[in-house]
């Protein structure tokens, strides 16, 4: 078993040393980079919900209004057929607007 491993670890060498060969970038370089990612990411993330959670505190009741006029207009041409849905997804996003206001909390799956 060691001797696979070693040869793996040979062979991932080898691969990472014809990648710096040919594109100039070490795995390094590589690594600084992806961490560089995630932290862009992490800062993106945070802009988003500092947005989303304006957005609620904002415009919530607006959503959660236009969510239940919706159903409405769904359950009446449906005659009624779809009043448990309609009622289920006006819980779902009031939940979610109510997670997101004030910023203290993300909604639950």
């Amino acid at each position: 078993m060691s001797d696979m491993l070693d040869k793996v670890k040979a062979l991932a060498a080898e691969a990472a040393a014809k990648l710096s060969d040919v594109t100039g970038v070490t795995p390094d370089d590589l690594g600084q980079k992806a961490q560089s990612a995630v932290d862009k990411f992490a800062e993106l993330a945070d802009t988003a919900v500092v947005k989303v959670t304006t957005l609620a505190d904002t415009h919530g009741d607006r959503v959660t209004d236009a969510v239940a006029k919706a159903a409405a207009f769904v359950d009446d041409r449906s005659g009624g057929k779809t009043v448990d849905l309609s009622e289920r997804v006006q819980s779902a996003t009031a939940s979610v607007v109510d997670a997101f206001k004030g910023g203290t909390n993300t909604p639950q799956a």
